[in-house]
């Protein structure tokens, strides 16, 4: 029974972190998509600094973009690394919505 309950803990802890990383790669992925189209950032801007031109509006834009990119790259390797180290509990679990799990 121990035993039993053990490996239902192992499960619940593991669908409980696939479904925070997959939240979280959602998230960024859609930061990183619609990111380009989303100018409202430079309101933003304009509200710390009002008197940036149209060089730092973009200036810090491209920042903001490259951060998401690199927030995107950091939850990637991590949804690799879970995936890589609970494939087999992942796949028990019926759980195909992150990236790299086979059934």
């Amino acid at each position: 029974m121990t035993r039993e309950n053990d490996r239902r803990a192992v499960l619940a802890r593991v669908a409980d972190e696939a479904e925070v990383l997959a939240e979280q790669l959602r998230f960024y992925e859609d930061c990183v998509i619609s990111a380009p189209a989303d100018r409202s950032y430079d309101y933003a801007v304009y509200m710390t600094d009002p008197y940036a031109d149209e060089q730092e509006f973009d200036r810090r834009f491209d920042e903001y973009v490259a951060g998401m990119e690199a927030s995107l790259a950091r939850i990637t390797r991590a949804v690799e690394r879970f995936v890589a180290a609970n494939r087999a509990e992942l796949i028990e679990l019926g759980i195909d919505y992150l990236p790299g799990v086979a059934r």
